[in-house]
C-alpha cells in the first residue's frame, strides 16, 4: 500500500498480466476539460454574436422569437453597448468562436485526436507508437541503446520525461507529457524500462 502511495498505478507504465508488454497510453482529446470547453466556448461565442448583431440592427434579436424572448432575455444589449466599438468586437469574437473554433473543438473531441499507445513488446521485440489508428514508429529492441531520464529543475519549461536513444544517437520521445509526473515516478519508470529492455540508464539532471 505504501508503494502504491509513492508510485500510483495510474502514473506508472501499463503492463500486461504476464509482464511481457509495457505500454504508455495516449488519452487523446476526449477528456473532461476538452468536452467542457467545447460546450462552454461555442455557447459563449453565440451569446456574443447575438448581442453584437442586436447592436447592429438596433434591437434585441432574441425578441424575434417568443421562445428565445422568454429564455434568452439576458442577451438583450443595454444602452451602454453600442455597435462601435463593443458590437463590432462581440460580433467578430462570436463569429469566429462559434463558426470556426467551436467546430474544431468538437471535431477534436468526437474523433479523440491524439489517442493511441506506445508499446514495448518482448514477444515481437519491437517498440511501436500508434496514434489515431496509424503506426508512426516501429523500432526493434536491438536499435535501442539507452533509456534516458531527463529532469530539469532550473526552468519550468525544461525536460521532465523518459525517452530513448537509438543506435544512430537520435532521441526517440514517446511519453505522454501532458501531466507533470513527480521525480520519484519518473525515476521508477526509467529504471523499469531500462531493466525491461536490458539497456543502460542515463540520468540527466540539471
Amino acid at each position: 500500500m505504501f508503494d502504491e502511495m509513492l508510485y500510483p498505478p495510474e502514473q506508472m507504465w501499463k503492463k500486461s498480466t504476464d509482464g511481457q508488454i509495457i505500454r504508455e497510453k495516449y488519452e487523446g482529446s476526449r477528456d473532461f476539460t476538452s468536452i467542457f470547453w467545447s460546450i462552454v466556448q461555442p455557447a459563449a461565442s453565440l451569446g456574443f454574436l447575438i448581442v453584437g448583431i442586436s447592436t447592429y440592427v438596433n434591437e434585441p434579436i432574441v425578441d424575434w422569437n417568443p421562445v428565445t424572448k422568454q429564455f434568452l432575455g439576458f442577451l438583450r444589449p443595454n444602452e451602454m453597448i453600442q455597435w462601435v466599438p463593443q458590437g463590432i468586437f462581440m460580433s467578430f469574437y462570436g463569429f469566429f468562436g462559434f463558426f470556426l473554433a467551436g467546430p474544431l473543438q468538437w471535431w477534436l473531441v468526437v474523433t479523440n485526436q491524439g489517442a493511441g499507445t506506445a508499446e514495448f513488446n518482448k514477444f515481437t521485440r519491437k517498440m511501436t507508437i500508434v496514434r489515431n489508428g496509424e503506426m508512426i514508429k516501429d523500432m526493434d529492441f536491438e536499435d535501442i541503446k539507452t533509456v534516458v531520464l531527463e529532469y530539469t529543475t532550473m526552468s519550468p519549461f525544461g525536460g521532465r520525461e523518459v525517452y530513448l536513444i537509438d543506435s544512430n544517437g537520435q532521441e526517440v520521445k514517446f511519453m505522454n507529457t501532458i501531466n507533470d509526473l513527480p521525480k520519484r515516478v519518473l525515476e521508477r519508470r526509467a529504471s523499469e524500462l531500462a531493466n525491461f529492455l536490458d539497456v543502460e540508464l542515463d540520468i540527466v539532471e540539471t
